[in-house]
């Protein structure tokens, strides 16, 4: 059998480890990196862009659900008008049609509907009149929107229109149809849900819903106006959104997580390699017995080894920064992993100095003593070089405490950037059991139990080979 053959036979956990570890990593970075960069602005997921369909819906269940239990939750959608507007002439203006049609096939209606617009009104001399009209597959007419621009303007105008705006025409139409208890019972909170209803039947009316923009022009038309309208959509917000929904803060949870996971992985590897490098310098000063030094180092590792670190690095954080307890805190990655790491040095410098001690009996390093090589020499030249291999194994078995440490801390409310802790403590309120958002949790969940199996396949096979090692 040949090297490769023989290695891949001997190390088996080891290898489906880093293929573990290697998915890890990989959902971690795939995401967009606007989307990274905005995880903790929350206006980047509203409506704060103009003409930018981003608007995501709160706590939506993900679109796979539709998959299972058939088209139960209308997703989220945009329908975007594509061409040149219906131009009709009369006789001394001119009307244009723009029509998008959404099909409502769900039952359980969409959380909202937004509706945008920009004109162009460079080659508009006068007054336009802009109407905006949802019309239901029962012949409802619903108007959304009507108002009047003035041209010519280089500056394009920016048309919204949010579910809200429908309700007092809604009222209307309603009352006109006979529906008048219907009528009264809706507020902000619940007109869409009433605006894509049946009155009669209280159920989801399903059937082609069109959206018809009209524009009027009162005034002189210099040139073509078949761009007077740039981008006209409908952005649907529904009830299931993506691959894994949305959370509280309309953040996609698939975005949101593997946002948070890259803020943890590399949080979690700065305290790993700084605490085991901390560790192996002291852990092998502290295996030379004959000075005071060393005796105090030890001391120092025994007593480190019994502290319930996590406590005490959230009231050093807290501590060091401005602010009260229960304002969250921030810290860069770096600092984080300094602090963290000072408490953490601990468990890796007693293997080491207790391997060192190992060596430093050696004959060959009793030969250097004799030659008059001093304490810096010998730890330089004999020992680091020894302990290079195990020195890597332990930053690989330090990682699952780092990880865990990390997000503890980010789960007090002290902020690492983006972390899976801190993002387990902001979804995890009352409002996630009230609404039974359970899919908030579960990317966060499937990312850390993924890198504890990964993380522990591989400690398991280092583990058994410096067993007798030490």
């Amino acid at each position: 059998m040949s090297k490769k053959g023989v290695f891949l036979r001997d190390h088996k956990l080891i290898m489906l480890g880093v293929l573990l570890l290697a998915f890890v990593v990989a959902c971690s970075i795939v995401i967009p990196m606007r989307a990274q960069n905005n995880y903790s602005y929350f206006r980047y997921w509203l409506r704060y862009y103009p003409m930018e369909d981003r608007e995501n819906p709160k706590y939506a269940y993900p679109e796979i659900i539709n998959v299972v239990l058939g088209p139960k939750y209308a997703p989220t959608t945009t329908i975007r008008y594509i061409g040149e507007p219906s131009l009709k002439s009369y006789h001394n203006f001119l009307l244009a049609y723009l029509n998008i049609t959404y099909n409502m096939k769900y039952d359980h209606p969409p959380q909202d509907i937004v509706i945008e617009a920009s004109l162009n009104l460079t080659n508009i001399s006068g007054t336009i009149i802009v109407k905006i009209i949802m019309v239901r597959p029962d012949g409802l007419k619903i108007l959304g929107f009507k108002d009047k621009f003035v041209g010519p303007d280089t500056t394009p105008a920016i048309i919204h229109i949010f579910g809200s705006n429908f309700i007092d025409d809604l009222k209307k139409e309603l009352l006109k149809h006979g529906y008048s208890s219907v009528a009264l019972n809706i507020s902000d909170v619940n007109a869409v849900r009433y605006l894509f209803m049946d009155p009669s039947s209280m159920k989801t009316l399903s059937g082609k819903y069109t959206i018809s923009m009209s524009i009027l022009f009162l005034g002189s038309i210099k040139g073509n106006v078949s761009n007077v309208v740039e981008n006209y959509y409908v952005r649907i917000l529904g009830k299931a959104h993506g691959l894994m929904g949305t959370d509280n803060l309309r953040r996609d949870v698939l975005v949101a997580t593997s946002t948070a996971l890259k803020g943890t992985l590399l949080t979690s590897v700065i305290v790993a390699v700084l605490s085991t490098t901390l560790g192996l310098f002291i852990g092998m000063y502290s295996a030379f017995s004959n000075s005071i030094g060393s005796k105090i180092m030890r001391a120092l590792i025994d007593s480190f080894n019994t502290l319930p670190y996590v406590p005490l690095i959230a009231i050093l954080l807290w501590a060091t920064a401005t602010g009260r307890m229960s304002t969250n805190l921030s810290y860069p990655a770096w600092m984080m992993g300094v602090i963290i790491s000072l408490f953490m040095w601990s468990r890796p410098a007693k293997g080491i100095s207790g391997l060192s001690r190992k060596l430093l009996g050696e004959p060959f390093i009793e030969a250097t003593r004799c030659l008059g090589a001093g304490r810096a020499h010998i730890m330089v030249r004999h020992l680091l070089p020894n302990l290079l291999e195990y020195y890597i194994s332990q930053i690989v078995l330090s990682l699952p405490r780092s990880v865990i440490v990390v997000v503890l801390i980010g789960a007090l409310g002290i902020s690492i950037g983006p972390n899976l802790g801190t993002y387990i403590a902001q979804v995890a309120g009352p409002e996630m059991f009230t609404v039974s958002a359970w899919w908030v949790m579960v990317p966060s969940i499937f990312y850390l139990g993924t890198l504890g199996v990964g993380i522990a396949l591989i400690s398991y096979d280092i583990e058994k080979r410096f067993r007798r090692t030490l």
